[in-house]
């Protein structure tokens, strides 16, 4: 894992379900955990990275997620892969919907915040066949519902 997420490994988790857990950062603690620009909008101040957005002149805030399935915990790369692929689609969809609301937010003042999102497999898994994804969406689902 790059050291950009080592910050937020660090915090306290914001949800744990019985196999995963969400750490979760905004704002200025996020600037300072993950080395972005003091504004929040780019790396190392300099500028909009691809994840943040300029929508009718006004910057929106950096949105940064990571998957931390362990090789220990999950042993066959086709389960590790098959995981992160769940976990992201969710996130893309959680985050998104984060984006909506700044955009919303922009009308009535609201200054954009910066984000961070991790998600870490926390149990031992032994297969993620096609049947059991369900599962892991609705527990990815209930994780993300949490995110303030």
């Amino acid at each position: 894992m790059g050291e950009s997420f080592s910050g937020l490994l660090k915090t306290r988790p914001v949800a744990k379900t019985r196999r995963l857990r969400l750490h979760v950062l905004q704002g200025q603690a996020c600037v300072d955990a993950l080395g972005l620009g003091s504004d929040g909008l780019g790396l190392d101040g300099l500028g909009p990275s691809s994840l943040g957005a300029t929508i009718l002149g006004t910057t929106i805030a950096q949105q940064r997620f990571g998957v931390l399935v362990p090789k220990r915990l999950v042993r066959r790369a086709v389960d590790r892969n098959a995981l992160k692929r769940l976990c992201r689609t969710v996130c893309r969809q959680a985050l998104a919907d984060r984006q909506t609301r700044l955009i919303n937010n922009l009308a009535t003042g609201h200054k954009p915040e910066a984000c961070a999102v991790l998600v870490c497999v926390t149990q031992t898994t032994t297969a993620v066949p096609p049947s059991e994804h369900v599962a892991w969406l609705t527990e990815l689902h209930q994780l993300f519902a949490k995110i303030p």
